[in-house]
């Protein structure tokens, strides 16, 4: 990276958001959006997009603006980086340089989400971007909180309490090491999400952004959904923007259960409703973590159980 941007990226004070979302937008098209924001934009494709050569890329300036929001926050806190570590998976030495700022604060998305969770008790997306996000579920959870507001306050406690139990069988097959880590592969977690996504826009992986999605991109999605290109370890960066461009939460790509410090809401017609029955809110963030089988006889039980009451 160029001596002038690191420096601007090294000697910027902590700020709220960390960078000007509305600015990041106003970079067309999409492919300069992407290359400008996860690295030094390169001298031939500045020229082609008419970018500042010295433009510092927003993601990049959002990892290191975390690494100093977490400083702060654990300083508030009164924790100290070797209990943060134990408590989240990440190592305390890499940690450590972020906090002060020798490094981008970019944890894998597996450790991501505990260390948020766990340690900052706040959203993946408020840490790594200085702003809260929010989440539009996507149809079928979308349709399942609409169900299930008819339902009544016992009968949505047992669904919730048999989504406990699938989930403990979960727990019981994958133990893990420390709370809110995923239970399943973080690939194949990330990978539902976005199918998800293609699926209600009702296209193919690789027209997400239209029939003109860059090959940069679409490489990037690759790795998500096709078996033969699977990564093992999910660029965060490239998380961050598909959060950027979805307008949802990152979060929403990571966490098992997203709904814990995101506000989450449901579609009916044209109107968005903020969900706020917890209940629901348990029953949906569960169902997320689960395998697709479990969590598929979950849904259509909570639809199922709705649908009998409404043609008593």
């Amino acid at each position: 990276m160029k001596a002038s941007i690191a420096n601007v990226i090294a000697t910027t004070p902590l700020r709220l958001p960390y960078f000007d979302l509305e600015a990041y937008k106003s970079i067309e098209p999409l492919e300069a959006r992407y290359r400008a924001s996860v690295s030094e934009i390169d001298s031939k494709s500045a020229e082609k997009y008419g970018i500042d050569p010295e433009h510092v890329p927003e993601i990049v300036l959002a990892q290191f603006q975390a690494g100093l929001y977490v400083s702060q926050k654990l300083k508030e806190k009164g924790i100290g980086h070797v209990e943060a570590a134990q408590l989240s998976g990440i190592d305390k030495t890499t940690l450590s340089k972020a906090c002060t700022g020798k490094r981008p604060f970019s944890p894998t998305a597996a450790m991501l989400t505990p260390f948020c969770y766990n340690v900052m008790q706040e959203s993946c997306h408020k840490v790594m971007f200085g702003r809260p996000g929010t989440i539009l579920l996507p149809s079928t959870y979308s349709e399942t909180a609409r169900f299930m507001h008819s339902l009544s306050e016992t009968e949505k406690k047992s669904l919730l309490n048999k989504a406990k139990v699938q989930y403990a069988l979960l727990e019981k097959q994958n133990p893990g090491t420390v709370r809110n880590e995923p239970k399943r592969n973080q690939v194949v977690i990330t990978g539902e999400r976005l199918h998800e996504l293609f699926f209600d826009k009702g296209v193919q992986a690789y027209q997400f952004f239209g029939p003109d999605t860059p090959y940069i991109v679409r490489n990037s999605i690759r790795q998500f959904v096709v078996d033969e290109y699977l990564t093992t370890t999910p660029r965060i960066g490239f998380l961050m923007f598909m959060a950027l461009e979805t307008g949802l939460a990152l979060d929403y790509f990571i966490a098992e259960d997203f709904t814990k410090y995101t506000d989450c809401y449901y579609k009916e017609g044209d109107e968005t409703f903020l969900i706020k029955d917890g209940y629901i809110l348990g029953f949906i963030g569960i169902c997320a973590s689960l395998p697709p089988e479990p969590r598929q006889k979950l849904i259509g039980e909570a639809i199922g159980t709705s649908l009998c009451k409404t043609f008593k």
